[in-house]
């Protein structure tokens, strides 16, 4: 028996990414105009600017309001919004750390500079800083869906859900807390659920990028593949930088056979964003798919060097070593699948006919019994087991 395909396990892994990408839709509020000093008039083009998506041209018109007025934290505040969305983070926690140290009581800065950790991995840190910008603001939307954005991260999904149900019930009209709600049903294996919140999310906004993204990864975890091209498609026509909608839709071609296709688009993704593991990984089963294993394992490497905890790359690269013949390398890379994520219950199958092969039955016997217990067919996997100890 062969090991399962490594994109069936991928899957979940690009889905939970997706939570973060719009996290900071903040209102970005004009200081009042009377009698505006210089500052204020930079500061207020600069949030005009920044409104119409003119991220460079605000940036340089918050330059001058902090120049001509460093104690306006506002402007701090908002130029650490754009450059977030600009991906330069690190400048992005200097302007929000400064916008905080001038004003504490800033809600803002304080949901922002959360959203940027928990893009960051720092997701503990993140709570914090929301947490906080809900203690000053209960009633900040935003500010809970950046913190169920957080627990998403950490893989608490039910925490997350109550998050975003909290951020619908001070705003039902709020698409995102829709969309990443999905999201998160989604990770949860529950894909009708998600396409309900995903289909709300669209309707409310139909021009949410994201929502498009991630109702295309709800569809791929009930096996529409061509359903969820067809949603990465859109996504991508309204925002050609979505990263995730690249990756995501290079591994459903891969799902489809597709693998020329699925290695365009992640090319792509990698040149949008060249940190990012799980495109990787992605682009590493498009090669498996073709047979170039060691090109996939390259792919694997690199995913696993820019995130070590990265339980599905180590599960993907423990496939290709098994593809070939590379026995106790694809039983190092299972343990270590399984000990990120002890819920991977492919892991545990592939690892059980491994075992067998090699002659050694009650490990084998362990993990069938893992195997089951989160889900696997029993009969099926202990039927491959039978055929192997034949060819032993």
């Amino acid at each position: 028996m062969s090991p399962v395909p490594a994109e069936e396990v991928e899957r979940s892994a690009t889905t939970s990414t997706s939570l973060v990408g719009l996290s900071l839709l903040l209102t970005l509020a004009l200081l009042a105009c009377g009698g505006l000093s210089e500052a204020k008039e930079h500061y207020n083009a600069a949030v005009e600017l920044q409104q119409q998506g003119r991220l460079a041209e605000a940036i340089a018109k918050y330059d001058e309001a902090t120049r001509l007025d460093p104690q306006l934290a506002d402007a701090y505040s908002n130029r650490g919004i754009a450059y977030h969305e600009l991906g330069q983070s690190q400048r992005a926690i200097q302007d929000l750390d400064e916008a905080i140290r001038l004003n504490p009581q800033l809600a803002l800065a304080l949901s922002a500079r959360g959203a940027v950790y928990s893009d960051l991995g720092q997701s503990q840190r993140a709570i914090q800083d929301l947490d906080e910008a809900i203690r000053l603001n209960p009633q900040y939307d935003l500010a809970f869906v950046n913190r169920g954005n957080a627990y998403a991260n950490l893989g608490e999904l039910d925490k997350a859900i109550a998050e975003y149900d909290e951020a619908i019930r001070l705003n039902p009209q709020l698409a995102l807390a829709y969309s990443n709600r999905g999201a998160a049903y989604s990770d949860l294996g529950r894909p009708r659920p998600a396409i309900d919140d995903l289909n709300e999310a669209i309707l409310l906004n139909p021009q949410l990028a994201l929502a498009y993204s991630n109702r295309g990864n709800a569809y791929a975890n009930l096996g529409q593949y061509l359903r969820a091209v067809a949603e990465y498609h859109e996504a991508i026509r309204l925002n050609p930088q979505l990263v995730l909608a690249y990756s995501n839709r290079g591994s459903a071609y891969v799902s489809l056979g597709e693998s020329q296709r699925a290695i365009q688009d992640l090319d792509e993704a990698i040149r949008l964003n060249p940190q990012l593991a799980e495109a990787y990984s992605n682009r590493g089963n498009a090669y498996l798919t073709m047979g170039e294993l060691d090109k996939a394992i390259a792919e694997y490497d690199e995913a696993i060097r820019l995130n070590p905890q990265y339980a599905v790359a180590y599960y993907n690269r423990a496939v290709a070593h098994h593809e070939l013949g590379e026995l106790d390398k694809a039983i190092a890379e299972y343990d270590e699948a399984i000990r990120l994520n002890p819920q991977l219950a492919q892991a545990y199958n592939n690892r059980a006919i491994i075992h067998t092969a090699l002659g050694n039955d009650e490990d084998a016997r362990r993990d069938v019994d893992s195997a089951v217990a989160l889900g696997v067919e029993r009969a099926e996997l202990e039927a491959a087991i039978e055929e192997n100890k034949k060819g032993r």
